[in-house]
């Protein structure tokens, strides 16, 4: 599925109803003053709907096919109080995960 025909309707109002559990622990001040990070999230729940969408129309597991979008969340900005998410060490973290499925 296109991205482009997602983002006619993902605007800011549902990309934060479907991300409404994790902008719990956002910092919302920062994220609501930063049209970039706004962007990316919106961006990735774009990709992540038309990921879904595909795997549905395809007869496939939608939840497994979401599961492939764990290296673009690591890029994502997201400000959280103290800073925490700047601090894990979630790619090293996810290179562990390859090489246990891998092994």
């Amino acid at each position: 599925m296109e991205d482009g025909y997602l983002s006619e309707f993902i605007d800011e109002s549902v990309w934060k109803k479907v991300l409404h559990l994790p902008l719990l622990a956002v910092n919302e001040l920062a994220l609501n003053s930063n049209k970039e990070m706004k962007k990316g999230l919106r961006n990735f729940v774009i990709r992540v709907v038309g990921k879904w969408v595909v795997a549905l129309v395809e007869g496939k597991e939608a939840k497994s096919a979401i599961k492939d979008f764990d290296e673009l969340t690591v890029d994502l900005k997201i400000p959280t109080n103290h800073n925490i998410t700047a601090r894990l060490p979630v790619r090293e973290l996810l290179q562990c995960k390859e090489k246990s499925r891998r092994g």
